[in-house]
């Protein structure tokens, strides 16, 4: 399916911006995002976050290692654009706040994910 590749993808990209450019903790912009709305920040096969990356060339990581905890990290890496690419960010989810969006998980047995998604 054309729309997990694109997420594996995505996936793939990031990780190889990560080992490619090391945080610099001083000079990286972090935002701790609730884990309910990161879906949404990525969008749909990635659309949302690479159209950050591509409208403002900075390198943008959303890090999931806490999302058990209930939020995830994005991750602005020093250069050109950061600055540009953190105000897009804070401003999708300023849209959030401002719309009053509530997420709620629900979970789902395994064998039915199929018949849940239209497989």
């Amino acid at each position: 399916d054309d729309r997990a590749k694109a997420v594996a993808k995505e996936l793939v990209m990031s990780k190889m911006g990560e080992a490619k450019a090391p945080v610099q903790a001083a000079h990286a912009h972090e935002l701790r995002i609730e884990q309910n709305f990161v879906g949404w920040l990525i969008g749909r096969g990635g659309e949302t976050v690479k159209m950050v990356k591509e409208q403002t060339g900075a390198t943008v990581v959303i890090d999931q290692a806490t999302k058990d905890l209930g939020y995830s990290t994005v991750r602005i890496l020093p250069g050109p654009g950061a600055e540009r690419a953190r105000g897009l960010i804070e401003q999708k989810l300023a849209q959030v706040d401002a719309l009053g969006v509530s997420v709620q998980e629900i979970p789902v047995d395994q064998h039915a994910v199929g018949l849940l998604i239209g497989r």
